[in-house]
């Protein structure tokens, strides 16, 4: 949710305010509408970023720099986990892949608020709107589809999960999020009237 705050309680109060009026009688409605969901893209990396990043410096000064061993029994990474093989030959490329594709994913959560700030007349249901979306995907991939793993929450964490992560699945899931809010925000966008 925190990922959501930078841009997505902005969008929804330009468009309700009618500042994003006063914008557009200076710049195109590509332009604008463009420019917010990559705002609020790189917003949400960013506030993604910053935290894991300084987390992982500060791990870095207090673990030891040693090679997982599969023998030890604290946060085991199993030949089911993703990535399995290159977390016990190149810890820090596992972990900075993971960052990327927890970064990636806050970014196109988050640009959900900029479509559905088309949608939603309220600033808090704007932000809440991915946080109900990603609730929805923890249930349906619990209860109506358990042998998948379909829930964010679930396999863009580190440790391993009860069922195998598939890179098609994610990959789709990651382009069914882009082309959901970028194709609502481009076509709501284009039909925005500012007068």
């Amino acid at each position: 949710m925190l990922a959501t705050l930078p841009f997505g309680w902005s969008a929804v109060g330009e468009l309700r305010s009618g500042y994003a009026r006063n914008v557009l009688s200076r710049v195109s409605r590509k332009q604008y509408f463009c420019a917010k969901y990559i705002a609020a893209f790189c917003s949400a990396v960013v506030v993604l970023l910053i935290p894991l990043l300084i987390n992982l410096l500060v791990l870095s000064l207090f673990l030891p720099g040693l090679t997982p061993d599969n023998l030890y029994p604290y946060g085991i990474v199993g030949e089911r986990s993703m990535w399995a093989n290159l977390y016990y030959a190149n810890p820090l490329l596992y972990t900075g892949l993971f960052i990327g594709l927890d970064a990636v994913f806050a970014g196109l959560i988050a640009s959900l608020c900029v479509a559905g700030a088309f949608y939603l007349k309220h600033r808090i249901t704007v932000l809440l709107f991915p946080f109900f979306s990603l609730l929805f995907l923890e249930y349906a991939d619990t209860y109506l589809l358990p042998g998948w793993e379909i829930s964010p929450v679930k396999f863009l964490r580190v440790l391993p999960v009860a069922n195998d992560r598939l890179w098609g699945l994610i990959l789709f899931e990651a382009l069914f999020l882009f082309f959901i809010s970028a194709g609502i925000t481009w076509y709501r966008g284009k039909k925005y009237e500012a007068l």
